[in-house]
């Protein structure tokens, strides 16, 4: 050892002999006290629970003394109400085990000696505003405190919590809280993480990790084995149909501009792939000034590629529509250029598609590529498309019913069977040639957006089933095959217009069709239940019996007393409160369902004027039925037995009455 290294030593063992004095006089020469104040100063030492800096920073005349903060807090400033960090209330602790108080013990020493092992729990102060990030990261046990001790020594001389010091100084600085997390990589990469005002690694831990997010960037072996690794899995997952020459045809349609890259990509072991023997290929280029066109004629003599050119940007729905039209195939199979299929895909969707004549179409398994725009690589970017209701939208305050993307995480995490679901993308799109010219094809008013959808709304007005096919799977690399509309306002200004035309030609037919889903729990459109709210005094032996409600029917029953705004999306409200006014309810929901339970008082329900904003009433009370039929417009039921029931078959009645309009 060097005289440096020797002096360091000495100079520390030094100046803990002087700490141990001073608990030695502090302690009153006390030996028991002594003992137990010395375990834990050095319990203190070890954890995370005592932070200096924010010690001196509360209590700033300890910090004009010069005083060590620590040794302050241990005999003087617990009694005094001062807390040693702001994860650890001291005064709380003290509240709540009054045995504590009695005992005269500093109450972070006896939670680390003692309370930690007996389950007592401390909180944090409630005015830190990092509390919530600190318990997620605390929680996870993914952040590294030795490492980032060891490679930020600022933390050991602020003698501060790693964690702490991460969420008030280190993210800012764009430090690392463990190897598997980059800060500064991940703020840039998802920039939208900046407007929550979370910090970086409790947001991918929050809901990163749930949405497929990266925490660091893959390196070409990562991205090679995850890619190997995807490949492997889906090829012990398929199970193979023996098709033959008398199979169905499929006209397989693929749509390209300037996308040689990803024609090369697609067609490489193509056929392989497919494992089916009965296909033709129809590729419209839409006018490409690469060596589409040289690479598909030269392609065409191996896989007999018909090749529809035109001299522009056609529109999805009429260049699919053109190509429909030079097809000899009995099915219709529309493809994306920007697609790598594995093995097996249309096998798949061919065996999906036939098991029933009522199944209008079928959709795959797609799956985000790797690239330094995909946000979410190597997660499952479709396993079908449901829908939801999102008030507000194109300024509307009407409950537009909006499709989206069911996205899901690692693509082969759960073992999957078909799936009838509301509507498919028209990426990867397979539907019978017959089915396709009965409904008049793709609607050619939508330009590269929601044709796909709109499609599939047809489908389900002939009472056709969509469904989505797991085994069938493709990667998704997901770049713009319209090219010269990159400009964000030019997009907008289409995708604006596509949303207008899917409004007003299927919102209210999608209103009525998202409820009965809801209602009947059959979850193909939405994939939330129903869900009802109950104002007025309830409990779980009245008739509003939310378990039955549950197990019966599968919806969700909140009880919300008299309260007049709604916290989260509700479609039906239930009252049995003769003085709660639903017309007073600040929900944004026009076509919320408002349903009046009368048992009693019936004098004082009619004498309020709002009695009449309720969409009809209930009652178990015969001679409350008949005066309700004499003086009320509106649709009265009588319930002795079923009541849910009587609550299910009358919103369908309201339905079917266009009370959705």
């Amino acid at each position: 050892m060097g005289f440096k290294n020797f002096y360091k030593q000495f100079t520390k063992n030094l100046s803990f002999f002087s700490t141990v004095l001073q608990i030695f006089f502090k302690s009153k020469a006390n030996f028991k006290t002594f003992f137990l104040n010395l375990q834990g100063y050095k319990a203190i030492k070890k954890s995370a629970l005592f932070d200096s800096t924010y010690y001196y920073e509360k209590n700033p005349d300890v910090k004009k003394e010069a005083i060590d903060p620590l040794l302050h807090y241990i005999f003087h400033g617990y009694t005094e109400g001062r807390n040693p960090s702001p994860i650890f209330d001291g005064n709380h602790y003290l509240k709540k085990y009054s045995d504590i108080k009695k005992s005269h013990i500093n109450p972070l020493i006896h939670y680390l000696l003692y309370g930690q092992y007996e389950n007592r729990r401390y909180k944090f102060i409630k005015s830190y505003k990092f509390k919530k990030e600190y318990k997620i990261i605390l929680k996870s046990k993914k952040f590294d405190l030795t490492l980032y001790k060891k490679k930020y020594p600022e933390v050991e001389k602020m003698s501060m919590d790693p964690i702490m010091h991460y969420l008030e100084y280190g993210a800012k600085k764009n430090y690392n809280p463990s190897i598997n997390f980059q800060t500064k990589w991940y703020i840039e990469k998802y920039q939208d993480v900046s407007n929550t005002n979370m910090n970086p690694f409790a947001h991918y831990l929050y809901c990163g990790i749930k949405q497929g997010r990266l925490p660091k960037p893959l390196n070409q072996i990562e991205v090679k084995n995850k890619y190997n690794e995807i490949i492997n899995a889906n090829k012990s997952s398929v199970k193979l149909f023996s098709f033959n020459e008398n199979s169905p045809k499929i006209s397989i349609i693929i749509l390209t501009r300037d996308g040689l890259s990803h024609l090369k990509r697609l067609f490489k072991d193509f056929e392989y792939k497919l494992q089916y023997p009965k296909y033709e290929i129809i590729v419209v280029d839409n006018g490409s000034k690469d060596e589409t066109i040289t690479f598909l004629e030269k392609l065409s003599k191996e896989l007999h590629i018909k090749i529809l050119k035109n001299d522009f940007n056609k529109s999805f729905s009429e260049a699919n529509n053109n190509a429909t039209s030079i097809s000899t195939g009995d099915y219709f199979l529309f493809l994306n250029n920007d697609m790598e299929p594995l093995y097996g895909w249309l096998n798949h969707m061919m065996q999906s598609i036939l098991l029933s004549n009522d199944i209008g179409a079928v959709g795959s398994k797609l799956i985000f590529s790797y690239s330094k725009n995909q946000d979410t690589p190597f997660k499952t970017q479709h396993e079908g498309i449901a829908f939801k209701e999102l008030n507000g939208y194109l300024e509307k305050n009407d409950g537009y019913i909006v499709p989206y993307n069911i996205k899901g995480n690692d693509p082969f995490e759960k073992v999957e069977s078909d799936l009838e679901i509301g509507a498919v993308l028209g990426a990867c799109f397979l539907i019978k040639k017959e089915v396709f010219k009965e409904l008049g094809g793709f609607d050619e008013s939508f330009f590269y957006n929601y044709e796909d959808i709109d499609l599939c709304l047809k489908l389900h007005q002939k009472g056709y089933k969509i469904v989505y096919s797991p085994k069938s799977v493709l990667f998704h690399y997901y770049e713009a095959t319209r090219k010269g509309n990159n400009e964000h306002a030019i997009r907008d200004e289409i995708d604006l217009k596509n949303r207008e035309i899917l409004y007003f030609k299927w919102n209210k037919i999608l209103r009525e069709i998202f409820l009965k889903d809801k209602l009947n729990n059959d979850l193909i459109f939405s994939k939330k239940p129903l869900k009802i709210g109950i104002i007025g005094k309830t409990d779980e032996t009245s008739i509003f019996n939310y378990k039955k409600v549950i197990n019966n029917f599968g919806w969700k029953i909140k009880f919300l007393k008299d309260s007049y705004v709604i916290p989260s999306r509700f479609d039906v409200i239930i009252s049995n409160s003769s003085t709660y006014n639903p017309n007073n309810i600040k929900y944004n929901n026009k076509y919320l369902i408002k349903i009046a339970f009368i048992d009693s008082n019936l004098e004082k329900w009619i004498s309020n004027e709002y009695f009449s904003f309720y969409d009809f009433i209930i009652t178990n009370n015969e001679d409350i039925h008949s005066k309700l039929m004499d003086i009320y417009s509106k649709k009265v039921i009588l319930v002795k037995n079923n009541f849910w029931h009587s609550v299910k078959n009358n919103i369908n009645e309201l339905i079917d009455m266009d009370y959705i309009n």
